[in-house]
């Protein structure tokens, strides 16, 4: 019977290396038929099914094996991540914290405790949990990136680069790595270190259109103007439906038409807005672009009726009508000016996030398909690792 079960571990366990999980499944259950006694068995299995999205069976394999070893650390971070997915956020908590007071140093538990408080917007407690976290497990590479998260999250933006940047000297190839360390140090206001950042990341992965707009955007502003509309239209070669760039080269074609007020450049930015609208037609930052274009070649009133237009459909973005007071006032449209402060003062001070229509566009961004599933699973990093020693574990 020894023989046979080990066998079986042996089995599971290269299934599961090579992403046949219910295969795997399979005999992980023909294995606990023959331990029942095994918690290792009872969390790898369950490792199993949440991979598959069974939540309800992994946590019933998970409850048998905290009734075996009721101090198993990776199995409660297990549970917890499970519960979490359920939506049974209370209980997650509880889980998480139950890994951490039987093993301080379980990586796991710290890193998603600390992003559920994240995404429940509770800030602090996030950033207490993850420097715990951090403290417990110094050379945790997942525990810094939570960290940054939150840091970013609360716009300290030096402090977030500083781990980022810690993440990247030992991830010098990690693409993403740098891409989100450019975006960091970009808002704190370090420009030349953004681009530098960029730049290393599109020699790791030259056909990454998102990140030739963000090259783009910090080259604008680095005021590198030739270069930052070569690295757009590089990008729209590469994903002709890509909303963000064609939105990035209308606004620099507008640009160039304001400094040199050559007739071309205005029919160019005209011509790239017109893509972009016809690709998206409700995204915000298209509309206020246009709006732009259309105020600096002189068409004021119809720039102020894109912005009312945009406002009567978005009554909620504050930037429409901030738009609309400014510009009205600049032409002496008092009574304009004065309906649009009402609205203004009706959108809560703490949702008048100027930059929003923009950080919502990104969403449209493609995304790297190296490496992507369209089977819906999870991927190894979002499931925490039943035990690292586990046989048939996630390695």
């Amino acid at each position: 019977m020894s023989d046979s079960a080990d066998d079986l571990l042996r089995a599971a366990k290269a299934c599961a290396k090579s992403g046949n999980h219910e295969e795997s499944i399979s005999l992980y259950r023909q294995y606990v038929e023959l331990r029942p006694r095994d918690p290792f068995g009872w969390s790898c299995l369950a490792y199993q099914l949440l991979a598959l999205r069974d939540g309800d069976g992994a946590i019933a394999a998970l409850r048998e094996a905290l009734r075996l070893k009721p101090d198993y650390a990776s199995a409660h971070a297990l549970y917890g991540f499970a519960l979490e997915r359920k939506g049974e956020v209370s209980a997650a908590i509880a889980e998480y914290r139950a890994a951490i007071e039987a093993d301080l140093v379980n990586v796991h538990a710290f890193e998603n405790l600390a992003r559920l408080h994240l995404g429940r917007g509770e800030l602090k407690e996030a950033e207490r949990v993850a420097r715990e976290g951090r403290r417990s497990w110094p050379e945790a590479l997942e525990m810094r990136r939570a960290l940054a998260d939150i840091l970013v999250k609360r716009k300290r933006w030096r402090e977030a680069s500083a781990e980022y940047e810690a993440i990247a000297a030992k991830c010098p190839d990690d693409h993403d790595v740098l891409v989100r360390l450019g975006w960091v140090r970009e808002r704190a206001g370090d420009f030349q270190a953004a681009r530098t950042n960029y730049e290393r990341a599109l020699a790791l992965r030259p056909e990454a259109p998102e990140t030739l707009v963000s090259l783009s955007g910090i080259l604008r502003r680095l005021g590198k103007l030739d270069e930052a509309e070569a690295a757009a239209r590089h990008a729209i070669s590469l994903s002709p439906g890509y909303v963000t760039a064609r939105v990035r080269l209308a606004s620099l074609l507008c640009r160039h038409w304001r400094s040199s007020r050559v007739e071309g450049y205005l029919q160019a930015a005209r011509s790239e807005i017109e893509e972009a609208m016809a690709l998206a037609p409700d995204a915000d930052a298209v509309l206020l672009t246009w709006a732009n274009i259309e105020w600096y070649a002189g068409n004021w009133e119809r720039s102020l009726e894109l912005l009312e237009q945009g406002a009567r459909r978005r009554p909620e973005l504050a930037c429409y009508h901030g738009a609309i007071i400014l510009r009205s006032l600049r032409q002496g449209m008092f009574g304009r000016a004065w309906k649009a402060r009402r609205e203004f003062l009706r959108v809560p001070s703490g949702d008048r996030d100027w930059n929003f229509p923009w950080a919502g566009l990104q969403a449209d961004a493609p995304r790297a398909s190296a490496g992507e599933s369209s089977s819906g699973l999870d991927s190894a990093a979002e499931i925490p690792d039943g035990d690292a020693n586990a046989p048939g574990g996630p390695g």
